[in-house]
Order: structure tokens, then C-alpha cells, then sequence
């Protein structure tokens, strides 16, 4: 076993790739008493890893234990519909065995794989996408940040998929007159005409779906920068830290219900922005963990506790969302002066506590 680096001596172009993934690298690398065993979850995907088979799942996981090793069950789009089989029946062969099923979920969330899913093995909480992405970041962004041009917008919201919860959103910001004091932009032309007729259509940035290499998806590595493969959604983060001085950003995730924490909660601490995130439940608290200067400082964050996932509290947490932060998203500009210091200061502490969260899970397996 070797010590993971610190992230300052962490020197990325020499970790192995593994599924695109520099994270996943750290821990072949540093871990070789881990063995990955790789799953995709999401539903009509064209896949034809081991566990489309569930005998020969069980099987690659029963010679792994033989070998000594530690099991990492890694999924990729941890997706909570559309599973072929119930993978829980053949993971929970494995209870009393150093078998983890990794997610991306906090403790809370992925509480769904032990209740609805049934799922009895070791969970281990490792985000292997979000720190994938902000290492990347952390070690790219001194040769490729620019100052944006100056604006007179208060926020910036963005949408690319369409989905009914991202576009409540931007309904209500319009509703409310709110979208006066910010830039709303959406991505898909065939967006409803209540969106086409009062925002704007985004066709910009650095990587469009059409020129993504097919080998990785768009969250692993697409593109070289300083000789690091970054994701698609690393580039888009220096491009609109380059071109957006918006200094609130308000983001929905991507979905209202049950669901890992994306890079929708990451960037905007990342470069630097006071933010406002549209989800589940407690949304707020998932980038609040990480950082040194939290949300906490600079919006009211009590519609983040509203219980529930219906439509009515998704309703609720929305209208308190934009009616309670008001004055926020319609003086940000004025009001990150007041923060600019301590939320620039955060965007480092916030890539080195998460990675040292990821490291601790590795070193300590702390299981749910």
C-alpha cells in the first residue's frame, strides 16, 4: 500500500487513466489491493459489462475475494431506474465481505440503496466524478482563467437538457420579473415557446455533443489542457469563468428527486460565486460540506430544508428559493463585494477538502 499524494504534489499526467477517470487512476495506482468491478445503471444504454450478466458478476467478484483483494463495485450514471436485474440480490451475497458498492450520493440520499433497493453490502460514499473534476481544475486554472468582460448581470442561469423542473424554474423566475436582473439562457431548440420566447438560446461553448470523443462520456475525459484530459464540463467551467462575470449563479440540478450531487453543484464554488441550487432536499448542504466560506454567508438557505418530494414541495422549495433571496439575485453585484475575498479564498479550500474527503474514504472505507 503507498500514500496518496497531497494534492499540491499530486502530478496528474503521471496517474494512469481508468475509464477516463484520473480518480479512479489514484486508486489503482496507490490502492492495489483494490479491485474496480464496473456497472452502468442507466436505463435503454448500450453496455456489456459484467453485471448485464448476474452470474458472471457474482462470479468476477467471488475470484476477487479469492485473490486477497478489496472490491470496489463502481457504477457509472447512478441512475435509481431501468436496472435489467435486481444487482442487490447479487451484491448482498457478499455482506460479510470487503465488497463495496461506491456511490456518488451523500449519506442521506444513498440511504435509497439500502431501504427501496435492498441493497445489505458495504456503501461507500466516494464521488469520484465531482473530485475527478476539480482536481483537474485546480491543476489547469493558473494558465487558462481570464478576467470576463464586464456586464451589468446580477446571475446567470443556465439550462442545456430539458426537464420540466429546470424549465418550473425559469417560469418562475420570469414570473416573479426576476429574469430582468440576470442572463437565463437554454439549450434546446426544441425547448417549449414560453422558454424560446422569453430566454435565451445558449448555441455557445467550448465542447458541443457533436464534437465529444466517443471513447468517454462527456463527465470523464474528453479534451487535453496542460497535457491534463479534463471532462467536457471542466471545459465549460473555464469558459464561463472566461466569459460570464455574473458573480450569483442559480442552477437546477438535475433532477429534483433522488439523485447524486453533480457538477451543478460543484462549479460555482469552484470559480469562485455565490450560488443558489434548485434540487432535493438539502442540496445546498452537499457543496456547504466542502467549503470554508458556505452558502450559509450569503443567501437564506431555509428553503433547502423543505421536506418532500412531490410536486407541491418542489413547488415550495422553488417560490421560497427566489422570493426569499430576492434581494440577492437582484443586487449581487453589490453584494459579492462584501464576499469576493473569502469566496475566492474558498474556491482552493473547497478542492482540497474534497479531495481529502475522497482520500479518507479510501483510507478509512467508512461504509454506511
Amino acid at each position: 500500500m503507498y500514500s496518496i499524494p497531497e494534492l499540491d504534489e499530486l502530478d496528474l499526467p503521471k496517474v494512469p487513466l481508468v475509464q477516463g477517470y484520473y480518480t479512479l487512476g489514484i486508486i489503482k495506482k496507490y490502492r492495489p489491493n483494490i479491485e474496480m468491478v464496473y456497472m452502468r445503471l442507466a436505463r435503454n444504454d448500450q453496455w456489456s459489462g459484467p453485471d448485464s450478466d448476474p452470474v458472471l458478476f457474482y462470479d468476477i467478484i467471488r475470484q476477487h475475494l479469492k485473490n486477497g483483494k478489496t472490491v470496489f463495485v463502481v457504477p457509472f450514471d447512478e441512475y435509481v431506474m431501468g436496472i435489467e436485474y435486481n444487482f442487490s440480490d447479487v451484491l448482498n451475497n457478499f455482506v460479510n465481505d470487503p465488497v463495496y458498492f461506491i456511490t456518488e450520493m451523500d449519506r442521506e440520499q444513498s440511504l435509497y440503496w439500502r431501504f427501496q433497493k435492498n441493497l445489505k453490502c458495504k456503501i461507500l460514499e466516494l464521488p469520484f466524478i465531482l473530485v475527478n473534476d476539480a482536481i483537474c481544475f485546480f491543476k489547469i486554472q493558473k494558465t487558462t482563467l481570464i478576467n470576463a468582460p464586464e456586464t451589468k448581470h446580477n446571475f446567470l442561469c443556465m439550462v442545456n437538457r430539458s426537464e420540466n423542473s429546470k424549465y418550473d424554474l425559469l417560469r418562475k423566475i420570469h414570473k416573479l420579473g426576476l429574469h430582468k436582473y440576470g442572463l437565463v439562457t437554454y439549450r434546446d431548440p426544441a425547448a417549449p415557446e414560453f422558454i424560446k420566447e422569453n430566454f435565451v438560446f445558449n448555441n455557445t461553448g467550448p465542447l458541443n455533443p457533436g464534437q465529444l470523443p466517443t471513447i468517454h462520456r462527456q463527465e470523464a475525459g474528453q479534451i487535453y489542457i496542460n497535457n491534463i484530459l479534463v471532462s467536457g464540463n471542466v471545459a465549460n467551467y473555464v469558459h464561463i469563468y472566461n466569459t460570464h462575470d455574473a458573480p450569483l449563479i442559480i442552477n437546477p440540478e438535475s433532477t429534483t428527486g433522488i439523485f447524486p450531487a453533480t457538477e451543478k453543484s460543484l462549479w460555482p464554488a469552484l470559480l469562485g460565486k455565490m450560488y443558489l441550487i434548485y434540487g432535493h432536499p438539502r442540496i445546498m448542504q452537499w457543496p456547504q460540506r466542502f467549503s470554508s466560506y458556505g452558502p450559509e454567508n450569503f443567501c437564506n438557505l431555509g428553503f433547502d430544508n423543505i421536506e418532500g418530494y412531490d410536486s407541491n414541495d418542489h413547488a415550495l422549495r422553488l417560490e421560497k428559493m427566489l422570493m426569499e433571496n430576492e434581494n440577492l439575485i437582484k443586487n449581487a453585484k453589490e453584494i459579492y463585494k462584501d464576499h469576493k475575498t473569502e469566496l475566492e479564498n474558498n474556491r482552493n479550500n473547497f478542492i482540497f477538502n474534497l479531495y481529502d474527503f475522497f482520500k479518507s474514504q479510501i483510507n478509512t472505507l467508512s461504509a454506511l
